[in-house]
């Protein structure tokens, strides 16, 4: 009895590659934490074809339904569940999935008759997966839910082929009808009826039980003489459910048909017609259980993929680097807006041990846009302290900026990255001083002109305080976010400068222009003292009463160098950097507000504050978020200093770099300092030996 039963040959399932790409990307961007089930489709070929018998396809179509359709290729609906951890893949009771899913998706539709207008309705897949996508390491597990027979479909008789059945005669008629009615409906079953005449086929809604003449159709994925494919197993419990009382039997036909091609010609050998017996089925006391988990080698075991190997080295850095980003968007902060991060320009003047730090956040921000400006050589001291160099660097003297370029690709190949041996001219350092030219100094002045325009973000990162003060200007020039980090011995700031409400127009105008009584306070909110917007925010040099001159005349070693605790550099320039995220994620961005009470930041971005200074002390590790106005006496920002140089050009910077006094007349600082009472002053220096460096 049991070597009659009939077998079915089930799916062997093929992935494409590029359905794992896809998924990794859906998981990060889309999915996320959420573990679906998504609706996906997959495909098998209607042709004979021993490589790819029974080949149940994937790719990066399968998440989306074509309109396309190929008379050889039938779709099916499937679900994909994405788990987020290994354990409940591992875990997850298969034989209740494989019941709720059967259940829900075939049986229902068997119940409801549904099957008898859309037949692939209970033909459906589920892809259980997991995705490791640290090691792109791909876990699944295929099930084609079938419903278990109470009593076996049994084979009668022996089995025939195409050229030896009824319609033997009219086999090019059946090629011809069968071509048409694909063209028509599209669907793996169908009807043939044995006329008088000759054949006619129909959709699978005219298959008549008690009709002698009315065979199923049925087009065939199997190469296998005795064994169908695995779909038609669901037809036929559907049609024992709902076509034959129960425990009656029917004997039924069915056409296996297989698209066999031979020298362009259709060949009839390898399609059969089985005889079946079938046994009526009570759906209402019948306790139905599924199968349908693929196996493999034998086994009840999930495959895995493994992607790494197939992906291009640079695709899986920028991969990984995208990874713990996006991660933070699962749960964290959904609102994070990774592209406007990823997509900002950032200029880093100083590659030195605050430059090294905040080009590695950055690119752990990924970045993918920094240039460097510097122009000084590895030297010994150098590698222990400053990230991006190594002992052969200072034995070779090579260019900062030049190397840090290097080191910063090989790191990260996909960043874009840019370095540029170039001096920044100061105030008080005399062009006598310099080996170059006047030219010279003015070519490179243009340049830092030019590079400060062409990007987003500008980090001052130099060790004396005057490098500072062409960048600061530019900045308010070009109207463009400057973050400061500067160091002392166990201290540190780092303070972004007030954004220029337009190119070239000083955050001190905004609370003291059209003022008829020329009361400064009389434009400042009375409402809120504690508050500043972002455009009226001071800078670095706002504070000064004295202006920027030669920091390192008559100084010893150690005041020339900088000479601060190791962990200092990190915090600064990790603090640095979250602090230019936070600002691109505000939704005033450059212009974001500051106010004292920390718990009113009703206008903080999605990773919170965005103060204007942070001062720590190692000594005590504490920290301050101070803030103060634009000045309008400052060297750098105030309106007076920006149209001197809209004015005069390059010639006014001749003047600040030769004259250490120069800035103070312009500014007002000189007048500022005839009206003080020295009497009252404690100390006044030109420097400030905490935050120098």
């Amino acid at each position: 009895m049991t070597e009659n039963l009939i077998k079915f040959s089930p799916f062997q399932s093929l992935v494409d590659g590029s359905f794992w790409h896809v998924l990794a990307r859906k998981k990060l961007d889309e999915y996320k934490l959420n573990e679906g089930p998504y609706t996906i489709y997959g495909n098998f070929e209607h042709l004979y074809n021993i490589g790819s018998a029974n080949r149940f396809m994937i790719g990066m179509e399968s998440y989306e339904k074509s309109r396309f359709i190929h008379p050889n290729i039938f779709k099916i609906k499937g679900k994909l569940l994405v788990l987020n951890t290994c354990e409940d893949f591992n875990n997850r009771n298969k034989v209740e999935f494989l019941n709720s899913f059967g259940s829900q998706k075939i049986l229902e539709n068997i119940k409801n008759g549904r099957y008898l207008k859309h037949p692939h309705k209970i033909c459906q897949f589920s892809l259980l997966t997991y995705a490791d996508l640290k090691k792109f390491n791909f876990f699944y597990w295929f099930a084609f839910p079938a419903p278990r027979f109470p009593v076996n479909p049994e084979l009668k008789g022996e089995i025939e082929f195409l050229d030896q059945a009824a319609f033997q005669n009219e086999v090019d008629q059946f090629f011809e009808l069968f071509d048409k009615l694909q063209d028509q409906h599209h669907n793996m079953f169908f009807t043939v009826f044995l006329e008088q005449n000759g054949l006619k086929l129909n959709h699978f809604s005219h298959f008549d039980i008690e009709n002698k003449d009315c065979i199923l159709g049925f087009c065939d994925p199997s190469i296998d003489p005795k064994y169908p494919g695995w779909p038609l197993r669901n037809i036929l419990f559907a049609i024992c459910s709902t076509l034959i009382p129960p425990n009656e039997k029917r004997t039924i036909r069915v056409l296996c048909y297989r698209n066999h091609f031979s020298d362009s010609v259709r060949q009839t050998k390898t399609s059969s017609i089985l005889t079946l017996e079938l046994t009526g089925i009570d759906l209402q006391t019948a306790d139905i259980k599924f199968v349908g988990w693929e196996k493999y080698r034998n086994q009840d075991l999930p495959r895995c993929a493994k992607m790494a190997s197939s992906m291009n080295p640079l695709k899986l850095a920028e991969n990984a680097v995208d990874l713990n980003l996006k991660l933070m968007k699962w749960r964290l902060i959904p609102d994070l807006d990774l592209e406007k991060i990823s997509s900002t320009k950032c200029l880093l003047f100083g590659v030195g041990t605050l430059g090294c730090h905040v080009a590695r956040q950055l690119l752990a921000w990924n970045v993918n846009n920094i240039t460097l400006v510097d122009n000084s050589t590895v030297s010994y001291s150098n590698p222990v302290r400053q990230t991006l160099y190594k002992y052969e660097d200072s034995v070779k003297k090579v260019n900062k900026a030049e190397q840090a370029e290097k080191s910063l690709k090989e790191i990260y190949p996909h960043a874009n990255v840019k370095g540029y041996t170039l001096s920044v001219p100061m105030p008080g350092h005399p062009l006598s001083q310099w080996e170059n030219n006047i030219s010279q100094v003015e070519e490179d002045c243009l340049k830092i002109f030019n590079l400060v325009a062409d990007h987003d973000v500008i980090f001052l990162l130099l060790d004396t305080r005057e490098a500072r003060w062409l960048p600061t200007l530019f900045g308010y020039i070009h109207a463009k976010l400057v973050i400061n980090a500067a160091l002392g011995f166990d201290t540190y700031l780092v303070m972004r400068h007030g954004v220029a409400p337009q190119p070239g127009i000083s955050p001190s105008n905004q609370y003291t222009k059209s003022s008829a009584s020329g009361d400064v306070s009389s434009k400042i909110d009375k409402q809120k003292p504690n508050y500043i917007p972002g455009d009226e925010l001071g800078c670095y040099f706002c504070t000064d009463v004295v202006g920027p001159s030669n920091s390192t005349r008559d100084r010893s070693m150690d005041q020339q160098c900088t000479v601060t605790r190791p962990g200092v550099s990190m915090i600064a320039a990790a603090l640095a950097v979250e602090l230019m995220v936070s600002i691109l994620q505000h939704k005033d961005g450059n212009k974001a507000a500051v106010e004292a009470n920390r718990d009113n930041y009703d206008f903080v971005s999605c990773l919170g504050a965005t103060p204007h200074q942070i001062r720590g002390y190692m000594s005590c590790f504490n920290s301050v978020i101070p803030f103060h106005r634009a000045s309008i006496h400052c060297t750098a920002c105030s309106q007076k200093v920006l149209d001197c140089y809209k004015a005069e050009g390059f010639e006014f910077l001749l003047k600040v770099f030769n004259d250490p006094d120069y800035l103070e007349e312009v500014a007002g600082l000189k007048e500022l300092q005839s009206s003080i009472d020295f009497d009252c002053v404690t100390a006044l220096t030109d420097s400030d030996d905490d935050f120098s460096k």
